[in-house]
């Protein structure tokens, strides 16, 4: 008796029983057979066992399947009469459907907080639902990530939470998981770059396999579902300048800002040869408790900041070490809000005092201009006092005794506009995106802090070295380039002055070589601190 299934894939042998017996035996048979011709004995004659009234011959397969859809299971018997050899198949059809439902979604959080953190920026967050669409209860033993070659993934879960729990049909649970690169291990001769991977906008990066395994119904039938390797895509636009903060703005000097003022102009034609790197060391607090956003309320705090600049054109060790440009930083504030000047227009006070039969004299008579026909009789007094006060009423406002003017200049003098000299304004050249609507709570954005010290600081001369471009997991194989490259720390001091959830400002690199004066990069926000009492 043999057992066969037949799928998507092909047809495939699942195992095979004579007379009960194991297969084994019948391949020592097999052998015996094979021996027996080589040495000339011809065929071997094998007694096959009778299968007496009553008895029944048991086969029994495991298999797992991997194809969802039809699947055919084909029973062949083949027996023995003295008439001849009869044989008859059974047919079974069955349809294999998922007993999962999973969804996966990627994100990268777009928070200064992550994107300037040196060890943390890499980071992708991978949400997995699995739903239970099966009609029998599904108890889970595993449920991991295989990551690829190069990453490392951590659950995230609470330690309360059963994650390995009992799923009950038509239930759906969340799992999560944090995807990160593992520590480069490459024994290059030249240091690792500080920068991040650059990738091709739209470039399908790897993370890797979703692993579960389950037992199922009240047999506890095991279950086992490995997806196939996840992706995510670079996209398409991206900003690498911009990030957010759910703070709000800190305000400048003046107030808060709307529209600031424009960067100076740049060369389109020049191609840059420059790119620069900014991260967030450390922040240093008088009570430093361990938590590196928290700072104390009404004291110092520095932040301590890594400016990197790499040359864009790849380099090797025959081309000789360029020179480094002179850099500074500028911390940048929100621009102060332009207030329009306020315009107050003249007040009329009209004060008529009723007329006095006695004082008041007789005008005289009307007589018209000469030469002039006229062809109605002559118009009263009363008629003419009512259209000289509406028609000449404007003529008359610095002249009449019974009306009184009040005004303010009409016009304020213009605000002078910011000339296009070099360095640029320390303001933002965008009003940073917010996100407070995320917060639970948008009345902790309240905090405040102010830099103190020069918003300009000019950095030492650097020194430039080979490093290795780190090339990141890719489908791709590709040999990672060698950049001159440098960097330099600064430490920039704020206090805190009110207590809450306060933003750091922004902060611009500019290039101080005579002739190339221009700006670099510039990141609106520095991620943010919390203010506490």
């Amino acid at each position: 008796m043999m057992c066969e299934i037949q799928g998507p894939g092909g047809r495939y042998r699942l195992a095979e029983v004579v007379h009960g017996e194991a297969k084994k035996a019948q391949e020592e048979v097999g052998e015996a057979q094979k021996e027996g011709e080589e040495a000339g004995d011809g065929q071997v004659e094998k007694e096959w066992p009778v299968l007496k009234p009553g008895e029944s011959v048991i086969l029994e397969a495991e298999n797992e399947v991997k194809e969802l859809g039809s699947h055919v299971l084909i029973v062949s018997v083949a027996w023995e009469l003295p008439e001849g050899r009869r044989t008859f198949q059974r047919f079974l059809k069955f349809t294999v459907t998922p007993p999962l439902a999973i969804k996966t979604r990627i994100q990268t959080s777009p928070h200064a907080n992550l994107v300037l953190d040196p060890k943390r920026r890499e980071e992708v967050s991978l949400e997995v639902l699995v739903q239970n669409t099966s009609p029998e209860a599904i108890l889970f033993d595993r449920i991991r990530i295989e990551p690829v070659v190069g990453l490392n993934a951590i659950p995230i879960q609470n330690e309360n939470d059963t994650v390995f729990g009992s799923l009950m049909p038509g239930d759906t649970r969340q799992y999560l998981f944090l995807v990160s690169p593992s520590p480069s291990t490459s024994g290059s001769a030249h240091k690792p770059s500080g920068f991040p991977p650059r990738y091709v906008a739209g470039t399908v990066l790897p993370l890797g396999r979703l692993d579960i395994s389950w037992v199922a119904g009240p047999y506890r039938d095991p279950g086992r579902l490995q997806t196939s390797t996840l992706n995510r895509r670079v996209p398409i636009t991206q900003l690498p300048t911009r990030t957010s903060s759910a703070a709000p703005p800190s305000p400048g000097p003046g107030g808060s800002g709307k529209r600031p003022p424009p960067l100076l102009p740049g060369k389109d034609d020049d191609e840059p040869r420059w790119e620069f790197d900014l991260t967030v060391q450390r922040i240093v607090s008088t009570d430093d408790r361990g938590k590196q956003r928290e700072v104390d309320l009404e004291q110092e705090f520095q932040v301590v900041l890594r400016v990197g600049i790499r040359s864009v054109v790849p380099a090797n060790e025959e081309v000789p070490i360029p020179k480094a440009p002179r850099l500074a930083v500028q911390y940048l504030s929100t621009a102060p809000q332009q207030q329009a000047p306020r315009v107050d227009r003249p007040k009329f006070s009209l004060g008529v005092s009723p007329p006095s039969r006695a004082a008041t004299p007789l005008s005289p008579p009307f007589s018209p201009p000469p030469g002039s026909v006229s062809s109605r009789p002559m118009t009263p007094v009363s008629s003419q006092l009512r259209l000289a006060s509406s028609t000449n009423l404007s003529l008359a406002l610095s002249s009449s005794p019974f009306i009184s003017t009040t005004s303010l200049p009409a016009t304020a003098p213009p605000r002078p506009t910011p000339s296009s000299s070099f360095p640029p304004l320390p303001y933002l050249s965008q009003p940073p995106v917010t996100n407070t609507k995320r917060l639970p709570n948008p009345a902790l954005t309240t905090g405040q802090v102010s830099h103190i010290g020069a918003s300009l600081v000019v950095l030492d001369d650097l020194t430039l070295e080979l490093s290795e471009e780190n090339p990141g997991t890719t489908y791709g194989e590709s040999q990672p380039a060698l950049h001159w490259e440098g960097d330099a720390q600064v430490s920039l001091r704020f206090i805190a002055l009110d207590e809450g959830l306060a933003d750091l400002g922004g902060l611009r690199v500019l290039l101080m070589e005579p002739g190339e004066e221009g700006v670099g990069r510039e990141w609106d926000s520095l991620g943010d601190v919390w203010v506490t009492d």
